[in-house]
């Protein structure tokens, strides 16, 4: 009983690190609802390869933020992991969508875009904080997983929706992604991983 107490807590104490660790996000009254925290002992990223990603969203967020229309009529979250970027959100406006895809690609030291901002209207806060609960909750269960390494895999979740992000064995990929599929509430996931193998 004392064992099973401290698993839980042990969760529910990465679960909270994890909800300080979001995505970059922009838009009106827009909530964190991205990837989680990876120490530098567990992370496969190459070299200064994390520091990069962290600016790459940065400089992302700051160029859109030069246009206030975007702001105004869009949510847009911003997550980089090894220099593959996830845009995720709303915007009512195709020309919008576009504009923002465009600014994102401009930024240097982008390998790739992924553009899942689908055209409806900005999240409503409840919808947000909804979408937060369950990262909350996936992360949680990840790390409750003996078949999943949590460390490496990165959730970002929008309007229920989970894209899942890291350089992923396809046994962990397929562990992990088997894990959040079962999360009450999610209506998706879609799979983002970068598959590495090890001798």
């Amino acid at each position: 009983m004392q064992m099973k107490a401290m698993q839980l807590g042990s969760i529910l104490v990465i679960a909270a690190l994890l909800h300080g660790c979001a995505a970059v996000v922009i838009g009106a009254a827009a909530a964190g609802t991205g990837g989680a925290a990876m120490t530098m002992l567990s992370d496969r990223r190459a070299g200064n390869i994390s520091t990069q990603d962290d600016q790459i969203a940065e400089n992302i967020i700051a160029r859109l933020k030069q246009d206030p229309s975007i702001p105004e009529n869009a949510r847009v979250q911003v997550f980089s992991f090894n220099r593959i970027v996830l845009l995720a959100g709303e915007t009512p406006k195709a020309s919008l969508r576009n504009q923002i895809v465009e600014i994102a690609r401009a930024v240097p030291g982008i390998r790739k875009i992924h553009n899942e901002i689908i055209l409806a209207k900005p999240l409503a806060n409840s919808s947000q904080e909804y979408d937060m609960q369950i990262r909350i909750r996936g992360s949680a269960a990840l790390f409750a997983s003996p078949n999943v390494r949590s460390s490496q895999v990165h959730l970002t979740v929008s309007n229920q929706v989970v894209y899942v992000m890291g350089l992923l064995t396809r046994a962990e990929a397929n562990a992990a992604i088997e894990v959040v599929r079962n999360l009450d509430g999610v209506k998706k996931v879609v799979s983002l991983v970068e598959y590495v193998r090890f001798k």
